[in-house]
């Protein structure tokens, strides 16, 4: 194959220069954030809730929600990576935050 004839296109016709939040990294390191600190929120609130409202002892009831929480953690960040991660965590999250003050603030029994 002759050099001479096969010449390049210059970078920036074939690659554009593109603003930061459509580069490719943004998606990977928007939905990675959405699943450490997302997964950890949804995760508290589920922790939170079914420690109120296991029908068991206080102490009993926060054991047991404490050792589920690993697999919400672990189902979070799953899902997180894997859907659109803002609306996927966004949503239960606030769900999660109303129901939890309503119970605590006794508006529910």
């Amino acid at each position: 194959m002759n050099t001479e004839t096969a010449k390049a296109a210059p970078r920036s016709a074939e690659y554009p220069v593109l603003p930061w939040y459509q580069q490719p990294w943004a998606g990977v390191t928007s939905r990675v954030v959405a699943a450490i600190f997302g997964g950890y929120a949804l995760t508290a609130l589920c922790v939170g809730l079914l420690a109120l409202i296991l029908p068991l002892g206080k102490v009993e009831a926060v054991l047991a929600a404490t050792m589920a929480s690993f697999a919400f953690y672990a189902i979070a960040v799953m899902t997180a990576l894997a859907t659109r991660a803002w609306l996927f965590l966004l949503a239960p999250t606030l769900v999660l935050a109303a129901a939890l003050w309503l119970l605590q603030s006794g508006a529910i029994a």
